[in-house]
């Protein structure tokens, strides 16, 4: 066999057991979230008071509190660096992010993951200032499923009003609602 042909086998193994970590600890996670009820974890239902998030912003690092300014309705994102859905989103997030401008809503992108693997899915300084990054209990607390394209609705008193993916009725029933302000 020819260095190539080597080089190539050995590519495709590294891959092999890099995907396989992955969902390892991907399926830990979930048999973790589970472990105390039995079951797999289900979405925050509806009218649920959603505690105040806390996490660092990713560009400068600074603790921030995603409940402040109290009086204002917010919209919080769980996207995945690796979901190729959520790649597709990422324009018309953008846009969702410039019209609430004003709009008495701030919307945020919520993560775990690492500045550098976000920096690059994002590609947008303007999409890193409006992401956190949070500890995994964190993440878990509000998005129990680790569901992506996923968001949640919050009004200004914290309660959950909405919860869905990105695209769906109540999604697009907001989108239009920003355009129609603009």
């Amino acid at each position: 066999m020819d260095l190539q042909g080597i080089t190539f086998i050995v590519g495709v193994l590294t891959f092999s057991v890099a995907l396989n970590l992955w969902l390892t600890f991907r399926l830990f996670r979930l048999v973790r979230l589970s472990a105390s009820t039995g079951e797999l974890p289900k979405p925050l239902p509806v009218g649920s008071h959603i505690e105040p998030i806390q996490g660092q912003d990713f560009i400068e690092g600074a603790a921030i509190d995603l409940n402040e300014p109290v009086n204002l309705a917010k919209v919080y994102l769980f996207l995945s660096s690796e979901c190729d859905k959520c790649k597709s989103k990422l324009s018309e997030i953008l846009n969702v992010l410039d019209a609430t401008e004003g709009q008495g809503v701030n919307l945020w992108l919520i993560s775990m993951e690492s500045k550098r693997r976000v920096s690059n899915f994002l590609s947008s300084p303007t999409l890193m200032g409006s992401t956190i990054k949070v500890t995994e209990d964190e993440y878990d607390r509000v998005n129990p499923t680790g569901a992506s394209p996923y968001y949640m609705f919050v009004d200004h008193n914290n309660l959950l009003q909405a919860e869905g993916f990105i695209g769906d009725e109540n999604w697009i029933s907001f989108t239009q609602q920003l355009d129609e302000a603009a």
